[in-house]
């Protein structure tokens, strides 16, 4: 997949000089993969530094994190930091640089040895592509519309061989004997293939919406109405300690979607509640969340809620995560955050869970 990695950072439109040379650096870890750790740390604390998500820097530092991490073998994070790249990409209306972005999105499923959603990603990318395509020769801009012609190509022969390496090797194939650098973590093994399906009905996944959003500082994007931009994935649950598979009944293989409007994910950004308790939550952590619009549930003192900002500011969006007291809606932070008086918010949603990265 370096070769995709490398065509795919080729082909960013990238303006910023010193954005060039990182993107450059990244390239240069085919030659030099000791010194991935150390520029993980590097473009990490650049990513902690520029945490507006509207920051073009901001954009292509996850796209050059997928890379890293495909580098040391953590398969989850490259597609984690796809994903991430995609969103910030758009916030920016950088369609180009998205589904470029989408592409190793789709290609990181296969290397997690999910085909089925690497397929319909794969296909999406392609679809984008062609939509650009056609932009780009009503404006006579025509080398880049072969650019996309070419690159649709690629990828729709791409999806005739999903089970292989760019190169035609089989996956999971050791890409590296060199040790690590000096202190560095051992790279992670791949996700295990599942385990052979002992009835000829093909196995399903399930999958359900999740907010991109939901700012844990005085921001945020948030409304219950508001549609989900991002999937999350379940291949397997375990029910008394034991793995179960899902199988769609009506339609062999395909994926079921569960669309219940009165609970969904939410993905957190901000630290205004990274010492709340029991359990911290942090900027990049995922918390589910019930529609109180919905369900007819009393909330409590001490309770973490969602609610509405009334009266946002120009450059505030409209939500917030926090924690429900007397004296008003509550930070539970390291930093200092003023309290939001309940007169000037609306408690939507009651969190009820968090689930938090490896």
């Amino acid at each position: 997949m370096w070769n995709l990695l490398v065509l795919v950072l080729d082909e960013l439109h990238i303006d910023n000089k010193f954005t060039k040379e990182t993107r450059d650096k990244v390239k240069a870890l085919h030659k030099h993969p000791e010194k991935s750790e150390i520029f993980l740390d590097k473009i990490e604390a650049k990513m902690s530094i520029s945490s507006c998500i509207k920051c073009d820097n901001r954009s292509f530092c996850s796209l050059f994190l997928a890379c890293i991490y495909y580098k040391l073998d953590n398969f989850q994070k490259v597609q984690y930091y796809a994903k991430q790249a995609i969103r910030d990409f758009e916030l920016n209306n950088s369609q180009w640089n998205a589904t470029l972005a989408n592409w190793v999105y789709g290609e990181a499923y296969i290397l997690l040895g999910q085909e089925m959603p690497a397929h319909s990603e794969l296909s999406k990318t392609i679809k984008a592509f062609s939509a650009m395509s056609k932009e780009f020769r009503w404006e006579e801009r025509y080398e880049d519309r072969d650019k996309c012609v070419e690159i649709s190509s690629k990828i729709k022969e791409r999806l005739k061989n999903l089970d292989k390496n760019w190169d035609g090797t089989a996956y999971y194939k050791k890409k590296r004997d060199k040790p690590l650098s000096s202190g560095a973590s051992p790279p992670r093994k791949p996700s295990p293939p599942t385990p052979r399906n002992p009835y000829p009905w093909k196995r399903s996944q399930i999958i359900f919406p999740v907010q991109s959003q939901l700012c844990a500082g005085t921001e945020g994007n948030f409304i219950f109405e508001s549609e989900p931009d991002l999937e999350a994935i379940l291949d397997e649950l375990d029910f008394d300690e034991k793995k179960h598979y899902f199988y769609n009944l009506r339609e062999e293989g395909n994926p079921i979607y569960l669309k219940a409007r009165a609970y969904r994910w939410f993905r957190v950004e901000g630290n205004s509640m990274n010492e709340a308790e029991p359990v911290s939550i942090m900027d990049g952590d995922y918390v589910l969340a019930i529609d109180l619009t919905l369900i007819n549930m009393g909330i409590r003192t001490g309770d973490i809620v969602i609610a509405n900002l009334y009266n946002p500011m120009p450059d505030e969006r409209a939500g917030v995560i926090k924690k429900y007291t007397q004296e008003g809606l509550e930070s539970q932070s390291s930093d200092e955050y003023q309290i939001i008086l309940m007169t000037d918010a609306n408690i939507s949603g009651l969190a009820i869970a968090v689930a938090k990265p490896e």
